[in-house]
């Protein structure tokens, strides 16, 4: 009986773990990022993003010595949103957290990741998330999700609504229950990727991502998964206290309210 074949996607930075991967496995139907669209951040947001919900499988290789993906996680998070398979190959000696929790299957190395894929079969492969489900009315505005440090963030706490946070969910299909997702990145120190996870997560569940963005070079990426993106804390707790519905006239009608009385300042 001819093993079934699915799509995977390869994801990671580029240090040129791809090459071997498809070398090694010639009999496999790989998505490989490097082909998509790079004439614009949208035209690669879409692509990447797609290859990672479409896919079946995604494998991401973080090679030994080099710094994790930034964008992967988002990708990882779009990719277990939707009930795919994970493996990592992660070959640095610190692992990470939360990649230990969501991943379906951890590797030390990318050899033994191209071994896994060489004897597994793919029918008996299961995900520990199932494919969660959309929320029909996305009208509303109630229930925001934050994964970030929240002492960082004063103002969170006035607002009449309620702040879900990553300690929160005793597993991802919790995510359902979210309304929007705000990331907050500060001007030091490095990019919180348990955020940029569910910024992927919420980016394949259709859910709004608000930004705020105090970092003096911005990574374009993040902006292309946004549907809001703040320079300042300010007027984004001001959007946070007003926007009390989703829908495009409302939430435009804030957006025009707050160019006005910030400037510059958005």
């Amino acid at each position: 009986m001819k093993k079934y074949m699915p799509n995977i996607y390869l994801a990671g930075s580029f240090y040129g773990f791809r090459d071997k991967i498809i070398d090694e496995l010639p009999y496999f139907h790989f998505i490989d990022p490097r082909k998509n669209r790079q004439n614009s951040i949208s035209s690669l947001i879409e692509d990447d993003m797609k290859g990672s919900i479409k896919a079946s499988v995604f494998l991401a290789c973080f090679p030994k010595g080099k710094t994790r993906g930034t964008a992967t996680y988002s990708e990882i998070g779009a990719s277990k949103a939707n009930g795919n398979y994970v493996i990592i190959a992660d070959e640095n000696k610190e692992k990470d957290p939360l990649l230990e929790r969501f991943a379906d299957m951890n590797h030390q190395d990318i050899d033994d990741a191209i071994e896994f894929l060489r004897f597994n079969n793919y029918y008996d492969l299961k995900s520990k998330t199932k494919k969660i489900p959309k929320e029909k009315n996305m009208d509303k505005a109630e229930n925001i999700f934050f994964a970030g440090d929240f002492s960082l963030l004063t103002g969170l706490q006035d607002l009449n609504k309620k702040i879900i946070k990553y300690e929160d969910l005793n597993e991802l299909g919790d995510f359902k229950d979210v309304d929007l997702t705000l990331t907050y990145f500060p001007k030091k120190g490095e990019w919180n990727r348990k955020q940029i996870f569910f910024m992927g997560v919420s980016y394949a569940l259709n859910k709004p991502i608000i930004l705020l963005d105090e970092k003096e070079i911005p990574y374009p990426p993040l902006y292309g998964l946004a549907r809001r993106v703040f320079r300042n804390k300010y007027p984004l707790i001001d959007y946070l206290t007003r926007l009390k519905s989703q829908k495009i006239d409302d939430e435009t009608k804030i957006m025009y309210d707050l160019f006005k009385k910030y400037n510059n300042m958005i």
